[in-house]
């Protein structure tokens, strides 16, 4: 009898201890459950600070993010677009180079590496990155827009026309898309083409854009193309071309 009741009590002791193993289980889920839940609001709080421009918000929310969620590829890739918009450029590497060695396939880590030699006058670089960005996101319209720019850079002009057609296709009311169509083909000595894009883009470009003068005084100049073309062959494109650089959004 009293062996039997030993038997009793040690199933009962076992029974005890599993149980509190699952409720310890389930209080160390419930507490991660929790950080990520914090992480992923303050992911959105970044993305919201990024957008508007504020680059300290972002930074202190990106972190946060990631600080709750050490694997948070996304955050990691967007606090090294806030270090490449401060031109910080050898600590944007640094996050790119963590984001990598956790998702080594995600296309935005490409596409920010390629902002970063852009901003560093790596322009082959650039489109070496971009090109492996679009490889892997072939409608996404920053990559798109960055290697059009990048290919701009090179004197690239036909392929970057082909890259900035394919922008049109996917999103038409872009002013940046239709400004670089228009330096394209000016650059490449086609009046009517380059006249026709830089009027869409003022027809879409903001009123403050402090682009808009100059595109006015180059359309002016390829409208008298014919009657004073030493005057136009004289007279460059109307500025450097457009990059976006936005925050990105987890996918």
């Amino acid at each position: 009898m009293n062996n039997c009741r030993s038997r009793l009590l040690a199933v009962a002791v076992c029974l005890a201890l599993c149980a509190g193993v699952a409720v310890a289980e389930e209080g160390r889920e419930t507490a991660r459950y929790r950080e990520l839940v914090s992480s992923e609001a303050a992911f959105a709080s970044a993305i919201a600070a990024h957008r508007r421009g504020d680059l300290d918000a972002a930074e202190h929310g990106y972190r946060k993010a990631i600080s709750g969620d050490p694997a948070f590829v996304e955050a990691m890739v967007n606090l090294a677009r806030v270090h490449i918009a401060r031109h910080e450029l050898s600590s944007a590497v640094m996050w790119l180079d963590r984001a990598e060695a956790q998702r080594p396939e995600y296309p935005g880590i490409d596409a920010a590496r390629g902002l970063a030699a852009l901003a560093a006058g790596e322009t082959s670089a650039a489109i070496d990155d971009l090109s492996r960005a679009r490889s892997r996101a072939p409608k996404d319209v920053e990559v798109l827009t960055n290697l059009a720019a990048a290919l701009l850079e090179q004197d690239a002009n036909r392929e970057a026309v082909d890259v900035l057609e394919d922008v049109l296709r996917l999103d038409p009311h872009r002013p940046d898309t239709w400004f670089n169509l228009g330096l394209a083909y000016d650059r490449m000595g086609d009046t009517p083409r380059a006249e026709y894009h830089y009027q869409r883009y003022l027809g879409l470009a903001q009123t403050s854009d402090p682009q808009r003068a100059r595109v006015m005084e180059r359309i002016e100049v390829l409208a008298n193309a014919g009657a004073q073309r030493s005057r136009s062959n004289s007279s460059s494109p109307a500025t450097s071309t457009r990059t976006v650089a936005t925050g990105g959004v987890r996918q």
